[in-house]
């Protein structure tokens, strides 16, 4: 089938069935499912601690803050970017800007890392830096130029947008937050920008890293891609002062950490500007590119992550610049950005760096969102083998690593897909791996696996994030969809289902004989052996997907962490349908997010009936409550359906159904969770039963 026709079918599929994000695909992979251990009989409850914003968080030593090279690469002065869609550009609408020259930053305000001239400090090791909030009162003047800031890197000259309610935005786009990782620094941690002269120009985003886009699956994207946005509706003059005081939303974007980008055609600030916030989105390293490892130090792996770590740095510098209170920041994720939310709530190299976490359809324990060292290593060696790489340099990884840095980015990204042999689309071979190896002088992303990290915490104050996390009602129905695109997969899902299953799943078990043992059982839980067939059964499918990709990685999740910590975990259940019932199948992956986001797809925004904007509002007053008090219902209102949101508590699972109103339930789908728990117990008795588990 052609790709043109491929694609048509799925976003009539789509269409019918409630479409989603950009990221309209399952976020899977070779799943090494490594989900370890039982409920630890520790703590009796959780109170919801009342967050002070204003206060900074304690110094805390950085694991690993240099980031390695002793190199800076200076950055063009204007990004070779693309243009944003056309947005309102009223230049008539008076604009606030600094007024006279933008002050210059001194060690007396400015974080001791940044007195330098390399705002990394690469050759020692420093902590996050503190950022204070106090002082004198702008001065802000009204003037009809392009809005201009001072960051600790340079001045920046932005540009005006609007939100959906008219307010001015002061937007700037395409800011360098990290070298270009190009040539000898591909495969490396993110290396700091030299600070530049004059103004820099910030009215065009950045260039989107290397993929394959979804769903043309055609090559976009430069290696010169670590950028990040910034849209606020206040700017000043001063740095260091009290009104530095809105919360900051930093948006992690979606895409199976293979595709995907910052834009503002995927996250717009239409929205969320409305709720007097300041937000950042970014681009970090994807695919092989961003996670490539070879189980050793050669490649260590995880690299788009520590981008999302030196955005979170970035943030810390200069957020203050735009109105932003760097001692309120929420991490914000979908998909794999959800999964990354998680990662950085386990990191040491994160901590003091955001204060609250907001996960939407997606954990460190989802499927899709790991892969052991072993299995790796394994894939690295047969990506150098589909590059063409020879003789040494798929016996040994410094040579292996050295012949894929002189690929082409697009060679590169184009035979990562040949890696994996599962339905196209939906299987991803490089993501984070957990058990990074790291040079003696460095430290990893984390130190331990994550399941070990949330049983046995090594700092408990890692744990004192409050935690917002969800999936929606019919998360798998993009995967399930693409049964109805692909015939042949629909054909040898009918005639041996268990043994392709795991393969629909990107589930990969051996043995042969015990993989079909479970695909066996799975099949026969959710299909009792029938065909597939649109309609009751690929709602079916699609409950089988939700459950294994997104589901059980949330339960466990949040079961192991509230048994070991005082973390406030807070859990909805998106429900809410906005479409016609006679086509809608239920409400799939990325729906939520999108109430949020207005993002574009195909070129038309999926939300634009105001009749249904009232659960756009209902969502954002739920986050921002959220990042402002650390609870997403603080006091009872009636636009929140006048509810109290209950903590998890051991043994107490209530979680909040977001439909037509809020509802609060009780026990997180216990039957199915329960059967996935011994679909893994299966997996962890077996010997070698997971090709690397270890």
């Amino acid at each position: 089938m052609g790709s043109t026709l491929a694609c048509i079918l799925l976003l009539f599929c789509l269409s019918a069935a409630g479409g989603s994000t950009s990221e309209n695909i399952a976020e899977g992979n070779a799943h090494e499912i490594n989900v370890e251990g039982s409920k630890h009989d520790v703590k009796a409850g959780v109170n919801t601690p009342n967050v002070n914003t204003e206060e900074s968080v304690p110094e805390v030593s950085l694991e690993e803050d240099t980031f390695g090279v002793h190199e800076e690469r200076s950055i063009p002065e204007k990004t070779v970017g693309k243009n944003i869609p056309e947005v309102n550009t009223d230049k008539s609408t008076p604009e606030v800007s600094v007024e006279g020259n933008t002050p210059e930053f001194s060690p007396k305000n400015t974080p001791e890392e940044n007195t330098g001239k390399d705002t990394h400090g690469t050759t020692t090791e420093e902590s996050n830096p503190e950022v204070g909030v106090e002082g004198s009162t702008p001065e802000v003047t009204i003037q009809e130029s392009d809005p201009e800031v001072s960051t600790v890197e340079g001045k920046l000259q932005g540009t005006i947008l609007h939100t959906h309610k008219g307010k001015i935005i002061y937007a700037f786009l395409g800011i360098p937050y990290a070298s270009p990782p190009t040539d000898k620094l591909r495969f490396m941690t993110p290396q700091s920008v030299k600070q530049w002269d004059g103004v820099r120009t910030a009215k065009e985003e950045g260039q989107s890293c290397p993929q394959l886009t979804y769903p043309e699956r055609k090559y976009e994207g430069s290696e010169d891609c670590l950028y990040l946005n910034v849209y606020t509706t206040m700017i000043q003059n001063t740095t260091n002062l009290e009104t530095s005081n809105k919360d900051v939303f930093v948006v992690l974007h979606d895409g199976g950490f293979s595709h995907g980008s910052g834009d503002i055609a995927n996250y717009g600030p239409d929205y969320l500007l409305d709720h007097d916030v300041v937000m950042v989105t970014c681009n970090y390293r994807l695919g092989a590119l961003g996670f490539l490892a070879t189980g050793d130090e050669s490649a260590s792996g995880n690299y788009g992550l520590k981008d999302q770590v030196n955005v979170l740095r970035w943030v810390r510098r200069n957020i203050n610049s735009f109105s932003g209170n760097p001692n309120s920041v929420t991490l914000f994720g979908a998909g794999a950005g959800a999964a990354s939310v998680h990662y950085h709530m386990l990191s040491g190299l994160s901590r003091g760096l955001f204060h609250r976490a907001i996960s939407q359809s997606g954990t460190a324990l989802s499927p899709w969102a790991s892969v052991r060292g072993t299995t790796a290593r394994e894939r690295a060696f047969k990506l150098g083998n589909l590059l063409g790489c020879k003789n040494k340099a798929l016996e040994d990884t410094e040579q292996l690593i050295k012949c894929i840095r002189r690929k082409p980015a697009k060679e590169v990204v184009e035979a990562s897909t040949k890696i994996l042999e599962y339905a196209p689309g939906f299987s991803y071979p490089f993501v984070p791996v957990e058990d990074e190896v790291v040079p003696i002088n460095k430290k990893p992303l984390l130190h331990d696996r994550p399941i070990n990290i949330m049983k046995k915490p090594l700092r408990p104050a890692l744990w004192e994030i409050p935690w917002l996390v969800g999936v929606t009602s019919h998360e798998g129905l993009p995967q399930s969809l693409q049964v109805m695109v692909y015939q042949d997969l629909k054909e040898n899902l009918d005639t041996d289902p268990a043994k392709n299953v795991l393969k629909y799943l990107a589930f990969d078990i051996q043995p042969e004989e015990k993989a079909r043992e479970v695909g066996q059982k799975i099949w026969q839980y959710y299909l009792k052996n029938d065909t597939i067939s649109y309609g009751t059964n690929l709602v079916k499918l699609a409950e089988m997907t939700s459950h294994f990709n997104y589901y059980y990685g949330l339960s466990k999740s949040v079961n192991t962490l509230v048994n070991v910590s005082d973390t406030p975990i807070f859990v909805y259940y998106f429900s809410y349908n906005r479409r016609d019932a006679r086509f809608s199948l239920g409400v799939p992956h990325g729906d939520d997010t999108l109430y949020m986001f207005p993002n574009i797809i195909a070129g038309t925004k999926l939300v634009t009936d105001e009749k249904h904007f009232h659960v756009t509002e209902r969502l954002l007053r739920i986050v921002t409550n959220f990042a402002q008090n650390g609870d997403p219902t603080p006091e009872e209102t009636p636009e929140l359906n006048d509810i109290l949101w209950p903590v998890i508590e051991p043994d107490n699972f209530q979680y909040v159904d977001i439909g037509k109103k809020l509802t609060i339930k009780k026990d997180f789908f216990p039957e199915h969770m329960a059967f996935w728990d011994s679909i893994f117990k299966i997996v962890q008795e077996t010997p070698n039963l997971v090709k690397d588990e270890l």
